[in-house]
């Protein structure tokens, strides 16, 4: 069966093919189930894959006039989807297990939270370990990568609690870009963060700022 006009579901007879091409344009008011008689309900139903090809590029829209749109993808024990979020920053979220995963909302990325307010955020609610670097032998780390063309700070490690900074280390070009110092600073209550010791380029330490 092969359709190479604009097709209306509701001006043709229900019934059962073997196979259907659209050439042209479909648009399905109740029900499609392709392969699958025992479809649950959804607009389309499909038992196997479903390709979409266009020698320009091709797309699949979700448009609903109110809700989120959703692509699952489940087997029969356990699902894991994610939701094109409406709005008008937009955004998507990524589900397992019916527990939120991840969230991009506009260039922010949220791992543990649906309102990330950093390029990367991440939000751990109990007392395990948000952050992980492994490796197999010696090379596990972190890199923090700044640029100080003249003497002053590149890079910080700040600690907060409960949302207000407290403390930080701070790499310090220290007399030229190729030599760096350690700034260790706290934080008193009502005031701000201040130097207390420096690791220098040499070695040496001082106390007191």
């Amino acid at each position: 069966m092969e359709f190479t006009g604009n097709i209306s579901g509701s001006a043709i007879s229900t019934g059962s093919f073997g196979e259907g091409y659209f050439g042209g344009s479909a648009m399905i008011v109740n029900n499609l189930a392709v392969g699958d008689h025992n479809h649950d309900g959804r607009t389309i139903s499909a038992l196997g894959r479903i390709r979409a090809r266009q020698s320009g590029g091709s797309s699949i829209t979700l448009q609903p006039d109110s809700q989120d749109g959703t692509i699952e993808v489940q087997n029969a024990s356990a699902g894991g989807w994610f939701t094109l979020k409406n709005g008008t920053l937009g955004g998507i979220n990524f589900y397992t297990h019916g527990v939120t995963a991840m969230s991009i909302t506009g260039s922010n990325v949220g791992i543990g939270t649906t309102s990330p307010g950093e390029l990367l955020h991440i939000f751990q609610s109990s007392g395990q370990p948000a952050i992980k670097v492994e490796s197999d032998d010696n090379s596990a780390s972190v890199k923090i990568d700044g640029v100080a063309t003249s003497d002053g700070s590149f890079g910080y490690l700040t600690f907060f609690n409960a949302g207000d900074s407290a403390a930080n280390i701070a790499g310090y070009r220290d007399g030229a870009n190729d030599a760096g110092a350690l700034l260790f600073g706290t934080q008193p209550t009502g005031g701000g963060i201040t130097e207390r010791m420096r690791i220098l380029s040499t070695g040496k330490v001082t106390i007191g700022g």
